[in-house]
């Protein structure tokens, strides 16, 4: 796993938090990440994985969540999910 400083450095537009310990969810295809969120005509900021593990920060959009990565990213996805 890369450290805080390499993900700051690889997403400087993305909030950086503490990576979870726990997970709630897993991806169930790969899907885009977007860290100020989903707009129209932003290209997203990175990409994860089918099966990446992935904790929720909020569900306000229950289509769009925001979610924190195994790597500490705060972002909003648009892709489905499945509950551990």
């Amino acid at each position: 796993m890369l450290n805080s400083n390499l993900i700051r450095e690889r997403y400087p537009q993305c909030e950086i938090v503490e990576a979870p310990t726990e997970f709630t969810h897993r991806l169930k295809e790969k899907t885009n990440f977007y860290c100020a969120g989903i707009q129209q005509g932003r290209k997203p900021d990175g990409t994860l994985e089918s099966g990446d593990k992935v904790a929720i920060r909020s569900m306000d959009d229950k289509f769009r969540p925001w979610i924190i990565t195994s790597q500490g990213v705060v972002a909003q996805i648009e892709g489905e999910l499945e509950e551990l």
